[in-house]
């Protein structure tokens, strides 16, 4: 919903508290029973939530990285699935920083996302899914994203 305060008006994302709750308990579901809940399914919620709030963004990360120690047969499968959301996530960040917006949360999104991509990429069946490894190789061109860790050269085969 809008609000409207004199000549500007606010957006207002009333359902930001209920899906950071859920992927908070989803997370929690995840660290409790693994062998339950770590499946394929998972990588779809992942998937919706990359492409939310940045908030939401980060709790998708954390469960990402859980998820490819668990089970990561279940991220290698539906991998080529969250590149593009990963790709917007990170293009946009990298356009906050460069404009100056907010530098140390949007740093440390970087910084999650960077740890979030090696735990993905250090999966070996990881080096075979071309679209994955294409986003790797863009993003690894980027200087800003450079500051933040240089494991693509580092890890390449």
């Amino acid at each position: 919903r809008e609000v409207d305060l004199g000549p500007f008006k606010h957006k207002v994302d009333d359902g930001l508290p209920v899906r950071k709750a859920a992927y908070t308990a989803l997370a929690s579901l995840l660290n409790v029973y693994p062998d339950t809940v770590a499946s394929g399914r998972l990588m779809d919620f992942i998937h919706v939530g990359l492409a939310d709030h940045e908030d939401v963004q980060v709790l998708c990360c954390q469960i990402l990285t859980t998820l490819a120690h668990i089970n990561p047969t279940a991220v290698i499968q539906k991998l080529e699935k969250i590149v593009d959301p990963l790709d917007k996530a990170l293009a946009k960040a990298l356009k906050q920083l460069s404009s100056g917006q907010e530098v140390e949360r949007v740093s440390d999104a970087l910084r999650l996302y960077t740890r979030t991509l090696q735990t993905v990429h250090d999966i070996p069946e990881a080096r075979q899914c071309q679209p994955f490894q294409d986003f790797l190789h863009k993003i690894s061109r980027n200087q800003q994203f450079q500051a933040f860790g240089d494991f693509y050269s580092a890890a390449q085969v």
